[in-house]
């Protein structure tokens, strides 16, 4: 995506989010970053929008949204270097976009595994997966879908030096690019890119040089170091093949002058060496050829080399020395390729015999199993034939003289059962009619019993309303508005359970909702605009447990409302609920406001009350510091009778 499209449509999302407060608007915002970053190479940022994008989605049940969120997700943790979490990630969000047959979504999710696959060499599997997108794509209608799978193909018959197979798509991913105005540059760099690579490995050099250096044009403007130096690796290759050797070296030190990797260094240094062997340029190429032998023995102590390498190196080595008419150093080089050399004969030889005994003793035991299958099944079937008329006829008459047994058992045992189910069955429902009238009392009882009490409390609030208004100390009417609001924060509790079937437990998710609800009425004339977001599912909790979490919500609010928005600051506070195990449970409540000292937070009697309460819940309670505002988590345990 250009810079220019990215901040337009950024700006955009990011002022409807804002003024709108659209939910959807942000969750876009996100994922447009998300998606830009990744080009850009910053995949922790990339990270971070993605995860903010699937929340908001998933909260909004944007199912196809929150798909294309965990795919961004996916790619950034991949080239983070969380590869198995990107690959599951990947493979559970492709069985969630089959299961809704979302087709663009299980295009673009196929298509990474198909490149996650190819980074680990299982090439048929991710020549098959990448297919599988192109189909998924080309029903979507999805033209630039399909360009990015034709590239990964290409990409895979390369490896495979399959260089027929790698230009029918070469040419089919240029005609496809042709008739698309508005492809973007990073699209059309790697495309550029691996179609020069293409005909570069197919020998047509003047073709490949053409693509190579109209990607080289526009990489600066996309600046992702590997796709800029994976450019310049193939420009050097073209440039070489073409005996261009100024050009070739001009482009090889360019490559050096980046952070690169030694794979990158060793193939920059293999083609100096080679070209100014070319240019007869023979102590350069001894220079630049030794650079390569220091990062080979590099990699050979990390056991990334192999033996072919130190082969090709050696014999480059021997015929530069012999061209420098250094003889001695030569015939070491080449005694060395020569050891080395025969050392992979040897094994191909031995590899070439192991496969072939393999074979011939394979299919050896195969005859002899066969052989013996067929004997044992002729003798069985000799048995088979003089035991079935025998057994036949004793079967028969024992199987009438079992059945008629048991049939008369089984009727005993029927009557029996039948006559004290009846008797057990009288029992339970005079039982189970004076358990039900019990409960029916009790229910009648506790139901009334909350309501006194949630009018009791609603009588307190009153007499502290007066009080307050009758005050014209402004710390005793505060003291008395904190004791209204946690008085309220228990009374809703009571109400909730006299209003509902259940006597014993209240949803938390609907007293929550109430409680925010009464919060923002009673602050309606405060002046303030702040905004309250949740995140929690249906929960329930017994009066224990739910008593005392209220009042940690009811204080934490206050303490916000109170300190964190001065000046009628404008703000938003988030509450996130988070099951962790059967009884366990994370508050993470954060507010954007201006926070406050860590002296301030000790002295306060509401985080005293706080505190307190939370060892109630068995809990824990920490304030994250590092942060804009003020941000909490909470873990306590669901307290049981």
């Amino acid at each position: 995506m250009e810079i220019a499209t990215y901040k337009y449509y950024a700006e955009l999302l990011k002022t409807t989010a804002q003024k709108k407060k659209d939910y959807n608007a942000l969750g876009l915002y996100s994922l447009l970053n998300a998606s830009y970053l990744v080009t850009k190479g910053d995949y922790k940022g990339s990270i971070e929008n993605s995860n903010k994008a699937s929340i908001i989605f998933k909260k909004n049940n944007n199912k196809q949204k929150y798909l294309d969120a965990l795919f961004y997700n996916a790619v950034a943790n991949y080239y983070n270097g969380n590869i198995s979490f990107a690959e599951k990630e990947a493979t559970d969000a492709l069985i969630e976009a089959k299961k809704h047959h979302f087709y663009n979504q299980i295009a673009s999710l196929q298509y990474f595994l198909g490149c996650s696959y190819a980074r680990k060499n299982q090439l048929d599997k991710a020549l098959k997966a990448q297919n599988i997108a192109i189909l998924y794509f080309q029903k979507t209608k999805n033209d630039f879908g399909v360009i990015n799978c034709y590239n990964e193909v290409i990409t895979l018959y390369i490896y495979n030096e399959n260089w027929d197979k790698a230009t029918e798509y070469s040419d089919l991913i240029l005609q496809l690019a042709a008739k698309l105005e508005n492809l973007d540059i990073q699209t059309k760099s790697l495309l550029y890119t691996t179609v020069a690579a293409a005909y570069n490995g197919a020998k047509l050099y003047t073709k490949g040089l053409k693509y190579a250096l109209k990607a080289n044009k526009i990489n600066l403007d996309i600046g992702n170091l590997e796709i800029i130096v994976n450019n310049l690796n193939v420009l050097t290759e073209l440039y070489s093949s073409l005996k261009q050797t100024d050009l070739a070296i001009k482009y090889c030190k360019i490559i050096l002058q980046y952070p690169v990797s030694d794979k990158y260094k060793l193939e920059a240094y293999n083609l100096l060496a080679k070209n100014y062997q070319i240019k007869k340029n023979y102590k350069s190429a001894l220079y630049y050829q030794t650079k390569s032998v220091g990062i080979v023995n590099m990699l050979n102590n990390s056991d990334r080399c192999s033996n072919e390498i130190y082969r090709v190196l050696y014999k480059d080595l021997a015929t530069i020395q012999y061209l420098l008419g250094d003889y001695t150093n030569a015939y070491r080089y080449l005694l060395k390729y020569t050891e080395l050399n025969n050392k992979v004969v040897k094994n191909e030889k031995e590899k070439d015999i192991n496969a072939l005994l393999l074979k011939f003793d394979s299919k050896e035991k195969k005859i002899r199993l066969k052989q013996l299958e067929i004997q044992n099944k002729n003798k069985e079937l000799t048995l088979k034939n003089q035991k079935y008329y025998l057994v036949l006829i004793t079967s028969l008459l024992l199987a009438s003289i079992l059945i008629l047994i048991i049939l008369i058992i089984f009727y005993l045992k029927i009557y029996k059962k039948n006559k004290l189910i009846l008797s057990q069955k009288n029992n339970l429902e005079n039982f189970s009619k004076q358990v039900n009238d019990s409960l029916n009392v009790k229910n009648v009882l506790l139901k009334e019993l909350h309501h006194r009490v949630k009018n009791n409390m609603q009588i307190i609030m009153s007499l502290l309303n007066i009080q307050a208004k009758e005050s014209k100390n402004k710390s005793i009417q505060e003291f008395v508005t904190k004791a209204e609001d946690r008085i309220q924060s228990m009374s809703l509790i009571h109400r909730s359970l006299y209003e509902s079937e259940s006597v014993d437990k209240i949803d938390f998710k609907n007293y929550l909702e109430q409680l925010l609800v009464h919060f923002e009425n009673a602050r309606l004339n405060s002046g303030q605009t702040i905004s309250i977001a949740i995140d929690i599912d249906s929960i329930y909790f017994d009066i224990i447990t739910a008593i005392p979490l209220g009042l940690i919500i009811n204080e934490l609010l206050l303490n916000v409302y109170k300190h964190a928005f001065p000046n009628n600051f404008k703000g938003s506070i988030s509450i996130i609920f988070e099951k962790i195990d059967e009884k366990e449970y994370i508050i993470y409540f954060k507010d954007n406001g201006v926070g406050y000292s860590e002296s301030h937070s000790k002295n306060t009697l509401g985080l005293e009350l706080v505190e307190m309460l939370i060892k109630q819940l068995q809990g824990t309670f920490v304030k994250l510091t590092d942060v804009q505002g003020t941000h909490y988590k909470i873990f306590f345990k669901e307290q049981t009778k």
